[in-house]
């Protein structure tokens, strides 16, 4: 009911301009969790949006949907740059501690061939 909502926001009784609540609600569905969901509430909005906004107002919210869809690869892109940051952190961490190479692969994901290399690269550091 939420995502149906979100959908008519800019049809409902608002002072805002049409295609600036479009935007918006453009823009929160970008924070639905489930992409599936997220890229149906997307679409409907923009489909919806362009049967009641003119032409230059629909190259306007095209514009915001490039610009939402390359803040959430760049922000995809910064999060699974710490997450693999953090895992080899954690793998070395692990190594340190003792814990053998494969189940430091086991629990990290990580290649063997990283693993072993990591390994290597701290067995001399302790030499």
């Amino acid at each position: 009911m939420d995502i149906l909502n979100l959908i008519m926001l800019p049809l409902m009784k608002n002072n805002a301009p049409r295609d600036e609540l479009a935007a918006n609600s453009i823009k929160l569905a970008q924070n639905i969790p489930d992409p599936v969901k997220r890229t149906a509430c997307i679409a409907a909005a923009f489909a919806f949006a362009s049967k009641y906004l003119d032409k230059n107002q629909i190259e306007e919210l095209l514009e915001v949907l490039k610009m939402v869809d390359l803040a959430t690869l760049l922000v995809g892109d910064a999060v699974d740059n710490a997450v693999e940051k953090t895992t080899k952190e954690i793998a070395a961490k692990m190594l340190k501690e003792g814990i053998g190479i494969s189940s430091v692969i086991a629990c990290t994901g990580l290649e063997e061939s990283f693993v072993r290399k990591l390994w290597a690269e701290l067995d001399k550091e302790s030499a």
